[in-house]
């Protein structure tokens, strides 16, 4: 039973629909070929559908019911009367049956249908709700609709009730023309008005259209059910199996779900789809101009004509305008986009302008009434001159009223104006008037832009899917409204960035206080919509809170937006630098940080293409280099070329790039202070600002997706010149690479490593590999597996940084680590608290069987107090700073004198 279900299942599955039409039409086909066979197929074929609804009621039961329980009694009923149709020349009583079950099915799919009205009239008020564009032509597509359903359904009415009169039609053949045409105008509407149906609604709006056609026709032919062996049959056949189908479906449990047909069709559509049945007034009416066979008077056609007209009209230019606004606003939101943002802060600048003219030309003409300052006797060539109670010379000034007289002779060369020809009598100082502010000193209008980036949004898309990253945009572009109000305009900028455009203040306060008040207004905006964001929002049933990164910039309107949007970014990635959650305001010194990251961005990455390119040819170089001489007796016989000079992996630029050095500070057993080892650190160097400390560099190349390459020329750089030691005489030693977030998540770890210990002809057991808790790694068990491949294959795995996160005691579990490296944190601090934790890592390290390397030993008591907890190895500058290969040879020269190697010499891990 179980198998046999399955296959079931399986048949009646989503993708199985294609075949499923595909074997209908084949039956519509032979019914419409062999007409034997029409009158078996109707009535199996109408049994199998009710048989149908009830299998896909079962199966997926839906908790809508009750517009499926009407689509069952409708196919049920209309199964019935074909079968009693069947029976009419058999019993005299199966015509009322026929007539009794035809009825009720046309009652029942009636009742049906206002259920598909509610589900788009919900559906549409949900869209207006949540959308600012909004579709203008609705109600014109019904108006013109219902017109035209009117016309048709009364003409057949009036069709209907002449027949009656002179042939005596039943009442039921007379009325069922005008309200299947009601019907054909209610599914005509939902078409319309939607697209991308879900495939059960559409399986039942195709049934519904062919049941409708055949009882059209049916009933002006004068018939209630298609006589045995007519060719309409055939369309019966397919109408009742389209609703079978339907009840299969998995998506007839979205039927009466006011979110199912969620896709509105674009105006234009609309309209393109409006056209013919605009052409039906006009049609009915030549018609009836042309025949006179029709019962609908010409008057009242050619007034529908016209009022058909004039909607589609109505709806072409709105159509037009909703087109432009479209292009003016997100899809999603319903929010403005870029195009719309450029226009509404053309607006602005265009309205502060205008209205700052206004002020402008409104004070000056109440300082200077028309005709108050001049002289109708004063030459118009004689030039102006400078008075010493005006801001600046005005063009309405005359010389007959402004003697020059009055003006210092510093400020008038008295080539121009001779003293003695300016009486100083005739000007009085009052009529000069003391507010002459020229334009330019009016305060600009300004304004200020939020760019604001939700944090963390891909995880949201990861996590829960693209379905539910659009519900969460739609919840944070009404959550913006929410903050914003009135205060400005909204714009979606692409993906999950939002810009907030602030309205321009207008004040006559001084351009600083105007800067103050609106740099408050902004950030308070700014406050206002992490507030709203911080929200819990249900996602894919999961209450998710949401915080995002805000950045401010100051705008004068008139500036270019581009310019203004390039500050806000970068204020945005300060405030995400910042530790996200929080809002930067722009100011000049941010765009410096910015351009030097930048530059560094591009530095490093042309410094690692140089490493790629030389990389093969490095490998190989290093892994055949030889020393020249070796000896052990001189320190300068431990010399020899660096591989950071020639050989692999060098990554040195001559064009500004610079170059990536590593430098490697010892490791010794702090038992006898033997140098058992090093550790392997990367520098960059720069010709113009020096070396580059790895906290300036490293994560930026973690986020520039460099990390790994990094790493890569590290560890090839260590292991040429471990094998270059090796060479020289200092065999034995072990080195220490670090890994970051990028290399132990990378599933080609293990490769990488063991290819590079090939290469450089260096035992697995001589490097050691750091991971540290500083970057989260995910618990995936490709990581696990990747780490686990290497330390099997003799390489170890230490952790660094130990002591001062959470996930420490975590990835001892997770991970094959076997060696532990204190954080210097630990080490540097001398209280009683400290020593106490020193020391029972140390015995934790002991009892899981752990190596463990202290981290920035300063001075001699503290090796000394670490020997004695038992920890074995340490490294700091009590002992060495990180050197250079070479100055590492000479100070493990130094050592090597002073400490001879034991018999039995153990190196950490």
């Amino acid at each position: 039973m179980r198998v046999q279900h399955r296959r079931w299942l399986r048949a009646l599955h989503p993708a199985a629909l294609g075949t499923q039409l595909a074997v209908v039409g084949l039956l519509a086909v032979a019914a419409l070929l062999v007409a034997p066979l029409r009158s078996i197929l109707l009535p199996v074929t109408n049994w199998l559908a009710v048989a149908l609804v009830i299998a896909g009621l079962h199966l997926h039961r839906p908790r809508r019911r009750a517009a499926w329980a009407l689509v069952l009694l409708f196919v049920a009923l209309v199964a019935i009367g074909n079968v009693s149709h069947l029976l009419t020349t058999i019993t005299t009583h199966a015509q009322v049956i026929t007539d009794v079950a035809t009825f009720g099915g046309q009652l029942a799919a009636a009742g049906a249908l206002p259920l598909l009205l509610r589900v788009a009239r919900r559906t549409r008020a949900s869209r207006q709700q949540q959308w600012q564009v909004r579709s203008p032509g609705g109600w014109l597509d019904a108006t013109v609709l219902a017109l035209v359903v009117a016309l048709v359904a009364g003409e057949l009415f009036a069709r209907g009730l002449h027949h009656h009169r002179d042939e005596a039609m039943t009442w039921a053949i007379v009325l069922a023309p005008g309200v299947d045409a009601l019907l054909v105008g209610v599914l005509l509407w939902l078409v319309f008005s939607r697209v991308r149906l879900l495939p059960a609604m559409a399986l039942i709006v195709v049934g519904g259209f062919g049941c409708l056609l055949y009882d059209l026709l049916t009933t002006l032919a004068g018939q209630r059910v298609a006589a045995p062996g007519q060719a309409l049959q055939a369309l019966g056949v397919v109408n009742m199996l389209m609703f079978g189908l339907a009840a299969l479906h998995p998506s007839m449990t979205a039927l009466g779900d006011p979110r199912a047909p969620r896709h509105a069709r674009r105006p234009s559509t609309q309209l393109l789809l409006l056209l013919p049945c605009a052409l039906v007034p006009p049609a009915l009416l030549s018609a009836h101009l042309l025949t006179g066979a029709l019962h609908t008077p010409a008057l009242l056609l050619l007034g529908a004509s016209v009022l058909v007209f004039i909607a589609v009209a109505a709806h072409a230019v709105l159509a037009l305008r909703y087109s432009e606004l479209s292009a003016e606003r997100d899809p999603l939101t319903g929010l403005l986009n870029r195009r719309g943002l450029a226009r509404a802060y053309a607006r602005m600048s265009a309205s502060a302008a205008s209205s700052r003219n206004r002020r402008v030309n409104k004070r000056s003409s109440g300082a200077h009434p028309a005709g108050a300052l001049a002289s109708p006797h004063s030459p118009a060539s004689t030039p102006p001159t400078a008075s010493p109670h005006a801001a600046s010379p005005h063009p309405e000034t005359s010389p007959a009223l402004t003697p020059p007289a009055l003006t210092p002779p510093a400020l008038t060369p008295p080539a121009l104006t001779p003293p003695a020809l300016t009486p100083p009598a005739l000007t009085p100082p009052a009529l000069t008037p003391p507010a002459l502010t020229p334009p330019a000193l009016t305060p600009p209008a300004e304004t200020w832009v939020l760019m604001v980036d939700l944090d963390d949004f891909k995880y949201v898309n990861d996590r829960y899917g693209h379905h539910s990253g659009d519900a969460l945009l739609l919840s944070t572009a009404q959550r913006l409204h929410e903050a914003v109000g009135e205060h400005g305009v909204i714009a979606r900028h692409g993906g999950d960035e939002f810009i907030v455009l602030l309205h321009p203040q207008r004040t006559s306060a001084s351009a600083s206080s105007i800067r103050a008040s609106g740099a408050a207004s902004a950030q308070g905006v700014a406050d206002g919509i992490g507030t709203a964001l911080s929200r819990p929002v249900q996602v894919a049933g999961q209450a998710l809170c949401l915080t995002a990164s805000i950045g401010i910039a100051h705008a004068r309107l008139g500036d270019d937006l581009d310019d203004v949007l390039a500050d806000a970014d970068i204020a945005m990635y300060a405030a995400k630098d910042a530790g996200k959650d929080a809002s930067s305001t722009f100011h000049p010194q941010l765009r410096e940080d910015v351009v030097k990251t930048i530059t560094l961005t591009e530095d490093l990455h042309r410094l690692l293409d140089a490493a790629v390119l030389h990389g093969s040819s490095a490998s190989t170089s290093a892994s055949t280099s030889t020393s020249t001489s070796t000896s052990t007796s001189t320190n300068n016989d431990l010399k020899g070329t660096s591989p950071d000079e020639h050989g692999p992996n060098a990554a040195d630029l001559r064009d500004g790039a610079g170059q990536l050095k590593v430098v490697y500070q010892p490791v010794v057993d702090l038992s006898d202070g033997r140098v058992v080892g090093a550790e392997a650190l990367v520098r960059w160097q720069q010709p113009h600002r020096g070396f580059i400390a790895p906290d300036d560099f490293l994560a930026l190349a973690e986020r520039e997706g460099l990390a790994a390459l990094i790493d890569e020329v590290v560890l090839h750089r260590a292991l040429a010149q471990l094998h270059h030691w090796d060479e020289a005489g200092m065999s034995g030693l072990t080195v220490s690479v670090n890994l970051g977030l990028s290399s132990t998540c990378d599933p080609q770890l293990p490769h990488r490593v063991l290819h590079a210990l090939s290469v450089h002809g260096i035992a697995p057991h001589r490097l050691h590999l750091e991971i540290t808790e500083h970057d989260a790694l995910p618990d995936d068990d490709s990581v696990r597996a990747a780490l686990h491949e290497i330390v099997g294959a003799g390489v170890v795995l230490a952790l660094d940084d130990f002591g001062i996160g959470y996930t420490s005691l975590s990835y001892l579990r997770r991970y094959p680590i076997s060696v532990l490296k204190l954080d210097r944190s630990l080490i540097t601090h001398d209280d009683a608290a400290s020593a106490t934790l020193r020391a029972g890592i140390a015995a934790l390290a002991a009892t899981l069987g752990l190596t463990t390397i202290a981290e920035g030993i300063e001075h001699a008591p503290q090796g000394e107090q670490l020997h004695g907890l038992g920890i074995g190895y340490g490294q700091g500058y009590h002992y060495s700073p990180p050197l250079s290969p070479e100055a590492f040879a000479t100070f493990y020269g130094t050592h090597l004198l002073r400490h001879p190697p034991h018999a039995t010499q153990h190196t950490p891990g």
